[in-house]
């Protein structure tokens, strides 16, 4: 009786709960156009639903979360592709492109799916160290770039490292960092690089911005 009990209740609830299917698409630095995010894209974004000023559930990996919720007016979806932590920490400190989002408001009807679409922009900035081959043509035992201040003890070298080979450039290792809204953050940087004969040592900095990839292009003519 017990278990029959709890089924019907459990049934009554269901039918006054409404459902919520969520669509996204994304923009990026190197997209000319907004594109849709695929699900499979999608399953791990960390989904937050709220109404009015309270959290009603998350954040939570949108695979694994209940899209059911009462009826009711005023809801949002806030959605982001890892944390910002995360967004720092992942591939051995490198990190990753973090994504977010939130959708407008909206209402929640009984026993209806409610298509909720999410707009995700790039939220973190990048960088990328690229070797010209006047510099390693010339320096050919050993040039590194170390990030003095980043605290996550990331350096380039020759293997890692962009090259520039016949005027076509590849960004090789790309290392993210997270920036505040409507801010700029700067990051200083030390290249040392030697051959049998003399060692150099530069200092300097980048100012990165988000959605936007910083390239420090590193060429050698008697100096940086």
């Amino acid at each position: 009786c017990t278990s029959e009990e709890g089924l019907g209740i459990e049934a009554s609830q269901q039918d006054e709960d409404g459902k919520i299917e969520l669509a996204f698409t994304g923009t990026a630095p190197t997209r000319s156009t907004t594109t849709t995010i695929s699900p499979e894209e999608a399953k791990n974004f960390l989904i937050t639903v709220s109404q009015g000023e309270g959290i009603i559930r998350g954040p939570q990996t949108l695979g694994t979360m209940d899209m059911r919720f009462p009826v009711g007016q005023g809801y949002k979806v806030y959605a982001e592709s890892c944390t910002e932590s995360d967004a720092e920490s992942n591939n051995n400190n490198w990190g990753q492109k973090r994504f977010t989002g939130s959708s407008a408001e909206f209402g929640i009807n009984k026993g209806e799916t409610t298509k909720v679409k999410v707009g995700m922009s790039v939220v973190n900035a990048s960088l990328c160290v690229i070797i010209n081959p006047s510099l390693s043509n010339y320096f050919k035992k050993s040039c590194t770039v170390t990030l003095s201040d980043a605290d996550r003890g990331l350096i380039w070298n020759y293997d890692n490292a962009g090259k520039t080979e016949n005027g076509v450039s590849t960004d090789g290792q790309v290392a993210y960092f997270n920036v505040n809204e409507g801010e700029t953050r700067t990051i200083h940087y030390t290249i040392i690089v030697a051959n049998d004969n003399k060692t150099i040592t530069k200092e300097g900095t980048v100012s990165l911005s988000r959605a936007k990839m910083v390239r420090l292009n590193l060429a050698y003519d008697s100096g940086f």
